[in-house]
């Protein structure tokens, strides 16, 4: 009833207020207590004691309230200058080259901060001046040598994660509606923040035609293109390249471990499905990979060393092609953590000549343990997909696989299973995640600003 009256937003030191017109019907006094409601009258509290240059000649130190201190290189804090000059605001690019145009021998002239003690402002030799506010000082602040190593350093597997096996999914898989998913950003926030903690989720009611695949990947962001094409059929084929391209059992496999960057996504969907089998079978690698550092350590590490080689060759969407890569099955981040789980059985090269007779033997024994593990049925996951379902999983953590299927009263070979899929990258993913919650003004869960961080 009050959307014909005006409002407007007013700042003053940093306090919203909103301003209505009073309401026909309503005393001011009224008002003014409608009003102040919408005012956030807590201001921010400084958090910065006080700043020194100190015995080192490299760092400035800010002494917090808390009792901890920070060390900031100059060269760090003159880098991340943000005024006009210094960087574009609307690119969010770097124009001064620091290292490049000023060098590393630089020291702060003055350091002081500002009458409300939230912003730090440095003054440099020739007379530029730089701001740094408390709350970017504290999200960028370092680590000390006396202090912890952040949350989770020392563990395999970042927290966020979600792990699972055969007990906690089958029948479970996080599941969302595709209607929603195309038309309410916040569907589609807890959809992809879903894909990222489990690896494996579902799309359920999408149309059950062609092309479908590409509308969801416009929704997303932009698919990834490899030698498959935009997107793929994976149908009986009259003379199949690949074994997807069969009615044969697929052993659990991660897809194009052949490229020097592998596809981090993948999504398959369901547009005919065969009379009898075609199941479909997932296995979290991370889970896997955790029994297994916990069972046999020596086979872990033996498959976070060997560089298994991979290579494809064949004619595809776009001609001829001849792919190889070399990777462990287990790769860790900076972190000691697993970052990528991949191999594929099927591709696997049969030169492995950087290694001697008992390092290959070694790596053997390590994936026959690996492998006993993933095929447990405790750990995997099966289902037959539906027409009108779509599967998106991590395609450098969830093996996929597929039962036998056979060809019964269909009127044709090729009309038996039909599925259509697509690529895409975790950058592309963890984007999207960003601009959501910032869109929809999400204070939680935490969305890293560096794809890096989120493993």
């Amino acid at each position: 009833m009050f959307s014909k009256f005006p409002k407007s937003l007013l700042w003053r030191s940093g306090i919203k207020v909103l301003r209505r017109a009073t309401p026909a019907g309503f005393s001011k006094e009224a008002s003014s207590s409608f009003i102040k409601d919408d005012i956030t009258a807590s201001a921010p509290k400084p958090l910065i004691q006080n700043v020194s240059k100190g015995d080192e000649k490299r760092y400035l130190k800010i002494a917090w309230n808390d009792g901890t201190s920070s060390r900031f290189p100059y060269i760090f804090l003159r880098d991340n200058c943000r005024c006009p000059e210094c960087f574009d605001n609307a690119s969010k690019q770097h124009i001064l080259h620091t290292v490049a145009d000023i060098g590393l021998d630089i020291e702060v002239k003055k350091a002081s901060l500002s009458k409300d003690g939230l912003t730090l402002k440095c003054l440099w030799p020739n007379g530029h001046e730089s701001m740094y506010t408390q709350d970017w000082l504290r999200d960028t602040r370092m680590r000390e040598g006396n202090e912890t190593r952040p949350r989770n350093f020392d563990s395999l597997i970042k927290d966020e994660l979600i792990l699972w096996d055969r007990a906690k999914l089958q029948d479970k898989v996080p599941s969302h509606d595709y209607s929603g998913l195309m038309k309410d950003d916040k569907n589609l926030f807890d959809f992809l923040y879903a894909l990222y903690q489990h690896g494996l989720v579902l799309v359920n009611h999408a149309p059950a035609k062609d092309g479908v695949i590409m509308e969801m990947a416009a929704r997303i962001g932009w698919n990834r293109r490899t030698h498959l094409g935009e997107y793929w059929d994976v149908k009986i084929e009259d003379d199949p390249t690949h074994l997807g391209s069969t009615a044969k059992f697929l052993h659990f496999h991660t897809d194009l471990p052949y490229y020097s960057t592998t596809p981090t996504i993948q999504a398959l969907h369901c547009i005919q499905q065969s009379s009898e089998g075609g199941r479909s079978t997932f296995v979290d690698g991370f889970n896997v990979v955790k029994q297994l550092k916990r069972i046999n350590p020596d086979a872990f590490d033996v498959l976070t060393d060997f560089y298994v080689r991979y290579s494809d060759e064949g004619n595809d969407a776009f001609g001829e092609y001849s792919l190889g890569f070399s990777a462990p099955i287990i790769k860790l981040n900076k972190f000691g953590r697993v970052e990528h789980f991949q191999c594929s059985h099927f591709v696997m090269s049969e030169t492995q000549n950087d290694y001697s007779p008992s390092e290959v033997l070694a790596f053997y024994d390590a994936y026959y343990q690996l492998t006993k593990l993933l095929y447990k049925s405790e750990n995997v996951v099966d289902f037959r997909l539906q027409p009108g379902q779509v599967a998106l999983f991590q395609n450098t953590r969830v093996m996929h696989g597929r039962s036998a299927y056979e060809v019964i009263g269909e009127t044709s070979v090729s009309a038996a299973r039909w599925l259509q899929g697509t690529f895409f990258e975790h950058d592309v993913i963890f984007s999207k995640l960003r601009v959501l919650q910032q869109k929809l003004g999400l204070k939680s869960p935490r969305i890293y600003k560096q794809s890096d961080d989120f493993f």
